[in-house]
């Protein structure tokens, strides 16, 4: 129990402190924090991981708005399972946002 509300405080925490972000930073905290995930689950990140990331299809910088899904877009990707946020064949992982995230961004 204590270590559900634990996690139920960061990750209140978390969203207190991303909705005074602009959409531009609020994609970058998405794409780092997958990156940051898929370093803790792969074991083998390549440095460049955010700029490699299958996101979206225009860099963050061009993001004029966010949808009401962001929050549980972080949420799913500080949370989900890594053979579930990483499928694909062992070595050659798909390191792309969970369903949850798409149409968060628009351009």
């Amino acid at each position: 129990m204590r270590i559900a509300l634990s996690a139920m405080s960061l990750l209140i925490a978390c969203s207190s402190e991303t909705s005074a972000l602009s959409p531009t930073e609020k994609c970058h905290t998405v794409q780092s924090t997958l990156c940051d995930r898929a370093g803790e689950c792969i074991h083998a990140m390549h440095p460049d991981c955010v700029t490699t990331v299958n996101f979206t299809s225009q860099n963050c910088d061009n993001i004029k708005s966010v949808a009401e899904t962001y929050d549980a877009c972080l949420d799913q990707i500080m949370t989900l399972e890594c053979k579930v946020l990483f499928p694909g064949t062992p070595g050659i992982p798909s390191i792309s946002p969970p369903a949850m995230c798409k149409g968060t961004f628009m351009h």
